[in-house]
């Protein structure tokens, strides 16, 4: 009888596990939204107001700590003087959330163009910010309720 409410007990606590693996995941998406809407925010406002190149931007957006390695991929590329399309695209393919709205930014074009197209994917990528945190509470409670239930019928089937 001790081995299986030893057993239960590992059960119990790899699906605790699981779930705040799973909460921990999305915290991260989270965060990495809000840098990469703030990052194309700032590129807009610095091309817009203060007329900097693409890669004195790069430079400085390549510190962030979430999405610094993407600009300085980006960076790199164009360094190695592939066209800014391609380099866009190339590095934001492997962007893990959101990513249609990132390649959707077209980087071709006049300064306005590449503005408006960095503003509006920055709304975008707050907009889906917000609408994750307003399905938060509801996904929680599924993910709990599915990983407590598959747990309670491992312990139901090893006791």
């Amino acid at each position: 009888m001790t081995i299986k409410l030893v057993g239960a007990a590992c059960i119990a606590l790899a699906a605790g596990n699981t779930l705040r693996t799973i909460l921990v995941q999305r915290r991260r998406e989270d965060t990495l939204l809000r840098h990469m809407s703030t990052a194309l925010a700032t590129m807009a406002r610095e091309i817009r107001w203060h007329h900097r190149p693409i890669p004195a931007i790069l430079q400085e957006l390549k510190q962030d700590e979430m999405v610094g390695e993407y600009f300085a991929e980006l960076a790199t590329l164009l360094d190695s003087k592939n066209t800014l399309q391609y380099a866009w695209n190339r590095v934001f393919n492997r962007f893990p959330i959101e990513k249609e709205t990132i390649l959707n930014i077209s980087v071709a074009g006049d300064e306005e163009q590449l503005v408006a197209s960095l503003e509006n994917a920055a709304e975008s990528l707050q907009h889906a910010l917000a609408l994750r945190h307003s399905k938060r509470g509801e996904q929680t409670k599924l993910c709990f309720a599915a990983v407590m239930s598959a747990a309670g019928g491992l312990i139901l089937l090893l006791l």
